[in-house]
């Protein structure tokens, strides 16, 4: 299913323990959040009045309330908020912590029972369930995308091109510079950690380079090896006009040979209804869809040594 959800825009979510799903965003200007079945009807939505705010991360707490941080835009405050298990709001905390762009970007609850937040400017928050602070730390500005709890029960920061590990008091225990590596981009979220205790980590350049990483248990790697990978089907495809009615020229232009290059289209079902073997030095495909109901229709290009993309067109009569 594909279900809009009008009056609130949702930036963050989050599976529940009654098998439900909870969302976060805003509506209008203040934060809110949508308690959703596993087949998009609405149990409940909450708004949440704080004269102007959002939601990046929501996540159920041990008693069944809901965790949540984000920004209040008015001010350029880090929002950090609890609900009960109904969306009312029991507690919001905000820092201010340096004035301006400050933000909340994850939210987690910790094995211990209590609430870690991370934010921009080094922001990072622990807190008891009744949202008494525990410790409020700033690590030298840097804007800490995602926080974790480990398996040996201390926490890891990730950061733009950096990683660092701290102890259920937040002091530092080991810091590991990503920049120190010439073009290495920022990490963001694409993080897992293993069994044992090491993590894996993958990014895109601007360059259109894919970084994978493997550190060791406290975020150190010791060597990056350089690997070419051509990949073939990075190519101009496309269609003109789009929507149409009821013919589109489809446009494509491979960097390497292709074996065999064969046009598939299919409906929004995801069934066939078009098959065509292209010719290899061709550039475009003239498809008429006037024996095609009006709706949305997907295209590839495959062949023996290639898979393209798959690309969205409408037809509209």
């Amino acid at each position: 299913w594909a279900m809009p959800y009008d009056g609130i825009g949702v930036f963050s979510m989050d599976t529940t323990s009654d098998g439900n799903i909870i969302l976060g965003g805003r509506s209008d200007s203040n934060p809110a959040l949508r308690k959703i079945t596993p087949d998009a009807e609405t149990i409940w939505t909450s708004i949440i009045d704080t004269d102007s705010g959002i939601i990046f991360s929501i996540t159920q707490a041990s008693d069944y309330g809901y965790l949540m941080t984000g920004v209040n835009y008015g001010d350029n405050d880090i929002l950090v908020i609890k609900t009960d298990a109904d969306g009312d709001s029991l507690w919001t905390r905000v820092f201010d912590i340096n004035g301006e762009n400050n933000q909340g970007n994850c939210i987690i609850k910790t094995y211990d029972n209590k609430i870690l937040c991370s934010g921009s400017d080094g922001f990072l928050g622990k807190f008891e369930q009744d949202g008494e602070i525990i410790f409020v730390n700033n690590y030298n500005s840097w804007n800490i995308r995602t926080c974790m709890e480990t398996i040996d029960s201390n926490f890891i920061l990730f950061m733009a091109a950096a990683i660092m590990k701290i102890d259920s008091d937040g002091d530092s225990l080991s810091f590991s510079n990503f920049q120190l590596y010439q073009g290495v981009p920022g990490i963001y979220n694409s993080i897992k950690e293993l069994e044992d205790g090491c993590f894996v980590l993958a990014s895109s350049h601007s360059s259109s380079s894919i970084f994978i990483i493997k550190t060791d248990a406290e975020g150190y790697y010791t060597d990056i090896k350089e690997d070419k990978i051509d990949f073939i089907n990075s190519i101009n495809l496309s269609n003109y006009p789009n929507p149409f009615n009821p013919i589109t020229i489809i446009s494509y232009n491979f960097n390497k040979e292709v074996m065999k290059p064969i046009l598939e289209i299919y409906n929004f079902k995801g069934q066939e209804v078009h098959s065509v073997k292209l010719e290899e030095n061709d550039k475009t495909y003239v498809w008429d869809g006037g024996g095609y109901a009006s709706g949305i229709y997907f295209y590839r290009i495959k062949g023996d040594n290639y898979n393209s993309a798959v690309q969205k067109m409408i037809l509209m009569k």
